[in-house]
């Protein structure tokens, strides 16, 4: 890597870090110190100058001006420290990155290609100043703290974000983009409350990926926006959010999110899927939703899909929402899973001397714990038992219906025979029965018929719905006429015929007959 004169003179003007050139790797490492002021333009240059950006543990930097970090490439920001950006309401509001998508506003963009920030440090958005302004000034635009913008492979790990004035992430016009163990948190010490302070907002975006976090917030815990397609959310704990929520603006598309095991707790809404009515506006399509073992306790409204968000009924009835929902699925989970991990009861005077005896504050009544290990596991095994039951009993409804069947030619001193194939036989594996003990007749209907034995106990269902016959597939009356005429013998493949089937070494040659599906 080489560094021209000009950039190394940029960036001691702005602050003293320090500079190293990793030996053998052709990449430059620094390490940035507080200058005292404002940090955003030594930081800036930094990550211009440098492959990775180390910020430490016992460092914060005061960012006072705006981060513009677009069209990087191959950078690493190492953040053990802390970033705080200054509460001065009047400068940012007049010079935060701006967002046509419903008026955002952001203090920092981050943009390019193969981008990874971690370290386990803080992005500190100083919220409280614009909880309180917001309270007063309903028109007021808060900054995003970290918006990720036409970027493709982002990786954001063990980082925390708090109180941040708005939304904590923004992700626009990006693909693949991956966020793992971030911890969010706002709250507001005063009596105005954080409004609005979204963990997630996904826009114009594909292959997206959170998870392993935990979100205490107080409102959207990740919020799917439009043309938002292929995003995995799993394993979040989401305490005083709103929901996940699928929302419909302008002309969108939002095609196959998947939420997996999800907590929420604390919250108005949990699982929600919400669209806009009235004139004015947009369409579009939320398609293939998947909310899989999603946890909820102390939710007013656990699953929502309303299609008047913020629409009076009148205007709704007039000007219906032009959002097309289809195709979304709440999955539990098994029921052995939430019966081990979730089987609670409420808290009793034992669990609360417990709590005690710990030193622990103790349980109310309203709280469910866990019941004892043995019930769970017992309750756990009664399920694997009934679901054992009920596939044998498939299984055993199954074996009577005929997947193949054969009428094979004499050979030696054997007459014509019968071939049967069920269900729990493998490919190669039958029944043969001689043709001269067997009969044919009317099933309940057209598409099958009747095989009976003699001697044998109960009979088989032959189906001829969707038959192949010798690899051809045939309409339901062929089907039948051809057996019928095989089994009366008008046409009976010779032995020296080459077969169309081999089922083993017994069976050489002779018309196979398969009932597909059945």
């Amino acid at each position: 890597m080489r560094l021209g004169l000009s950039t190394f003179l940029g960036v001691f003007a702005a602050a003293t870090f320090s500079f190293a050139f990793l030996e053998g790797s052709g990449t430059a490492s620094c390490t940035l110190n507080a200058s005292g002021g404002d940090d955003a333009p030594q930081f800036l240059n930094a990550v211009k100058a440098c492959s990775t950006v180390i910020i430490p543990k016992t460092t914060t930097l005061n960012i006072a001006t705006r981060l513009n970090m677009t069209g990087l490439s191959n950078k690493h920001i190492d953040l053990a420290g802390t970033i705080r950006f200054t509460p001065d309401i009047p400068y940012w509001t007049g010079n935060a990155f701006f967002f046509p998508f419903q008026t955002q506003v952001t203090f920092w963009i981050l943009g390019g290609k193969n981008i990874t920030l971690n370290g386990g440090g803080t992005l500190d958005g100083a919220g409280q100043a614009w909880y309180d302004e917001f309270a007063t000034n309903s028109t007021l635009l808060r900054p995003i703290i970290l918006t990720i913008s036409q970027a493709t492979d982002v990786f954001v790990e063990d980082i925390s974000m708090i109180n941040g004035p708005e939304w904590h992430n923004l992700i626009n016009e990006s693909k693949n983009v991956v966020f793992q163990s971030i911890n969010i948190s706002a709250a507001s010490t005063s009596s105005r409350r954080a409004a609005n302070t979204d963990g997630w907002n996904i826009y114009r975006s594909d292959n997206v990926v959170i998870k392993d976090s935990i979100i205490n917030n107080g409102d959207d815990c990740v919020s799917f926006k439009p043309n938002a397609t292929n995003v995995l959310v799993a394993n979040l704990d989401c305490t005083g959010s709103q929901p996940l929520i699928d929302e419909q603006w302008d002309i969108c598309r939002i095609l196959r999110p998947v939420s997996r095991n999800i907590k929420m707790s604390n919250a108005q809404n949990g699982a929600r899927i919400k669209a806009w009515a009235g004139p004015n506006v947009g369409s579009g399509i939320v398609k293939n939703i998947t909310f899989d073992r999603f946890i909820q306790s102390k939710v007013d409204h656990p699953m929502i899909i309303d299609q008047c968000y913020m629409t009076n009924a009148t205007a709704c009835a007039q000007f219906p929402s032009n959002t097309f929902i289809q195709d979304v699925w709440f999955n539990k989970g098994s029921a052995i899973e939430l019966t081990y991990n979730h089987w609670s009861t409420l808290a009793s005077d034992l669990e609360n001397s417990a709590q005690k005896l710990k030193g622990e504050d103790a349980l109310t009544p309203e709280e469910y714990v866990l019941r004892p290990g043995w019930q769970r596991t017992g309750l756990c095994v009664a399920h694997l038992a009934f679901g054992a039951g009920i596939a044998a009993a498939l299984l055993v409804t199954q074996i009577r219906f005929v997947r193949t069947f054969a009428i094979l030619p004499p050979s030696g001193s054997e007459g014509r025979r019968v071939f049967l194939q069920c269900a729990h036989n493998f490919r190669k594996n039958g029944i043969v029965f001689p043709l001269g003990k067997c009969s044919l007749k009317d099933g309940r209907n057209e598409t099958e018929m009747i095989f009976r034995v003699a001697g044998e106990r109960g009979h088989w269902h032959l189906g001829f719905d969707d038959s192949i016959i010798n690899g051809r597939r045939v309409p339901l009356p062929q089907a039948r006429a051809e057996v019928l005429a095989d089994w009366e013998g008008k046409r009976v493949a010779k032995s020296s015929s080459k077969p169309k089937l081999t089922l083993d070494s017994r069976w050489k040659s002779g018309p196979i007959r398969r009932a597909v599906g059945n």
